[in-house]
């Protein structure tokens, strides 16, 4: 049997948006924006919030326009034993809602599987839709920080869709790495998918749900400058 490859369905995308001063390594990973403050009143020089001094014109703040938008090329969900499913191209939509939450949804296209076209519901032939993607941030080792993408779909599913007569659902959450936004606020950052963080997928009527793995890189672009900071 072949290995099911999906497109980072839990993607996202997304949640790479971050930033503001480094906070003490102790501190929790947390968004913020850096803003354009009246000068001398705020702590830092440029629009990234990572210079103190100048004409202390920037400041760092809770996030207040945090919608941001993400892409992927080819992105993959394994599971091993049961057949593949890729997909070309993703975009994503979505928004940091707090300090430490954010929600995206992520439509995949040109998917398909030994073949077969794959199309979540109401969707046109070959786009997979996720369910809404509730985003977090966590800190595995000092420096590295990852947003966590979870499914908050009925029961908790992430997305689900067919093949041609098969039936696909996946549940739990992927880790990606975000990299261009830690500890420096910017409108462009970048999220790694490569390894799962509970990520399960299910063929209905053929298999349980199974311990699955998603790969893809996306590319998060937002219209302020965001950040994550506190990192070590």
């Amino acid at each position: 049997m072949k290995r099911i490859r999906i497109v980072g369905l839990c993607l996202v995308a997304v949640f790479a948006m971050s930033a503001v001063a480094a906070a003490s390594a102790s501190a929790s990973p947390t968004y913020k924006e850096c803003a354009k403050v009246k000068a001398k009143t705020g702590k830092f020089a440029t629009a990234s919030c990572t210079t103190e001094g100048g004409t202390g014109t920037w400041e760092l703040v809770s996030p207040k326009k945090g919608a941001y938008t993400s892409t992927t090329k080819v992105a993959t969900l394994e599971t091993p034993g049961v057949g593949s499913v890729s997909c070309k191209t993703s975009k994503g939509a979505g928004s940091i809602t707090s300090e430490t939450a954010a929600t995206t949804t992520v439509t995949f296209s040109t998917c398909a599987t030994d073949g077969k076209k794959c199309t979540s519901a109401g969707e046109k032939a070959g786009m997979i839709k996720t369910f809404e993607l509730l985003g977090s941030l966590r800190e595995p080792s000092a420096g590295v920080v990852e947003t966590v993408l979870a499914g908050n779909g009925p029961e908790g599913l992430s997305a689900e869709f067919s093949c041609e007569g098969i039936t696909i659902k996946t549940r739990g959450s992927v880790g990606g790495v975000d990299t261009g936004d830690i500890n420096s606020a910017g409108k462009t950052s970048k999220q790694t998918f490569n390894k799962a963080t509970g990520l399960e997928s299910e063929i209905v009527g053929l298999t349980p749900f199974l311990p699955s793995n998603q790969t893809a890189e996306a590319t998060v672009k937002g219209k302020a400058d965001i950040g994550i900071f506190g990192v070590a």
